[in-house]
């Protein structure tokens, strides 16, 4: 028998160099075998890696695309574990709110989270104003109305409808993000999208 690990790493001959560069920490001499963590963002292969290893040897966190660069770690004399970012391959068939919040879609790289609170609120057990527990809008807001298209709805006498821009205004104004005088809405709506990713707000499709 030839004594070589079957799948292991197999230096490139002397002289010549390696089309891709080795992970950190490994020389071409080096036989050890690689196991790569592959897998969708917020799936556990940081937590796993830990695991494996016995210790917190990579960060972990609650919020998608935590893990940005590839980490190589020594498991023994014969294993190295590589730990990797989330991979998350376009899907047409889902919407890209939903994907928001189903964790496909790292924080960092939503543009606007209004289109992701519609979604979320109408996949909630309860009305989202009520499990933020939001105080009733005192008065209508002309700008947001005709943003979210219910000013018709008040001109008629109606309740003052709830709708992604109102709530991000009302939940940014009750926790105090003001940005110039005026509520920021964004950061108001990342903060509840992420109370969603942090299984704060529980959602079923």
């Amino acid at each position: 028998e030839s004594g070589e690990i079957p799948g292991a790493f197999k230096p490139p001959p002397r002289g010549k160099t390696a089309d891709k560069p080795l992970p950190l920490g490994l020389t071409p001499e080096d036989p050890r075998v690689i196991l790569g963590l592959v897998g969708h963002p917020n799936v556990g292969k940081s937590s796993l890696l830990n695991a494996l290893i016995g210790r917190k040897v990579v960060s972990v966190k609650s919020t998608p695309g935590h893990t940005k660069i590839l980490q190589t770690i020594t498991l023994d004399e014969r294993t190295c574990l590589c730990d990797s970012p989330g991979v998350v391959f376009p899907r047409v068939d889902i919407p890209p709110a939903a994907q928001v919040i189903g964790m496909l879609i790292p924080p960092a790289q939503v543009r606007e989270p209004f289109s992701a609170i519609r979604w979320l609120n109408d996949h909630l057990s309860k009305p989202l104003p009520a499990l933020l527990k939001l105080q009733p809008l005192p008065e209508a807001d002309v700008e947001l109305l005709n943003l979210s298209g219910h000013a018709a709805a008040v001109s008629l006498g109606g309740p003052l409808p709830w709708s992604p821009l109102s709530i991000c205004h009302q939940y940014g104004a009750q926790r105090n993000f003001h940005t110039g005088g005026s509520v920021d809405l964004h950061k108001a709506g990342m903060d509840i999208v992420a109370r969603a990713l942090d299984g704060r707000l529980a959602w079923s499709s």
